[in-house]
């Protein structure tokens, strides 16, 4: 399914795709549908992955994946490592995953998590705190599609200008800090 739908996604027109998922593999080994799928991509594509919320040095697919920009999460202040981001040697670079407020589904949160009083979310525009990778990685993914556009450059080139801009924030297990969301 995963990857009918990145094949899908760059059919459609995407050269930055954001997959906002990921998980270990029995076998250490990548889902090999996956794994196709993404090499099978132009090089000016980017496709950029969530690392993981294992809080370890973990391998995650399809962030490990060499094709694939890694994200991990910093926590709110956007200098370290979010605890639960997982790190090491796949991820390339990180920026806020903790905290951030993005949309929700209109609802009421199941009793069962908190029965004394389940959250609501209602309105045109319901809203919700998030953490975790997978809200770290499309900041890349949109920071990346900007700045493609801004120069006129390929998804790829773009990624290798901000790489170069940020060059000097690296920090082992986590790539390069990149602050978006920093107040």
């Amino acid at each position: 399914t995963v990857a009918c739908a990145i094949l899908k996604a760059y059919d459609d027109g995407a050269d930055v795709i954001n997959l906002s998922l990921g998980s270990e593999t029995l076998d250490g080994k990548p889902p090999l549908a996956s794994k196709l799928a993404i090499e099978s991509l132009p090089a000016r594509v980017a496709v950029v992955a969530a690392a993981g919320n294992t809080g370890a040095a973990s391998v995650v697919y399809p962030a490990a994946l060499p094709r694939v920009i890694s994200v991990a999460a910093l926590g709110w202040g956007g200098t370290k490592r979010a605890v639960f981001s997982t790190f090491g040697p796949t991820v390339d670079v990180s920026t806020v995953g903790e905290g951030v407020v993005s949309t929700y589904v209109n609802g009421v949160e199941w009793p069962v998590y908190d029965p004394n009083l389940p959250d609501s979310y209602s309105g045109r525009n319901p809203t919700a705190m998030w953490s975790g990778t997978s809200f770290a990685a499309p900041q890349i993914a949109g920071l990346i599609a900007r700045r493609a556009a801004a120069a006129r450059v390929t998804p790829a080139r773009a990624y290798a200008l901000i790489r170069a801009q940020y060059r000097k924030r690296g920090a082992p297990g986590i790539g390069l800090r990149i602050p978006i969301l920093v107040r």
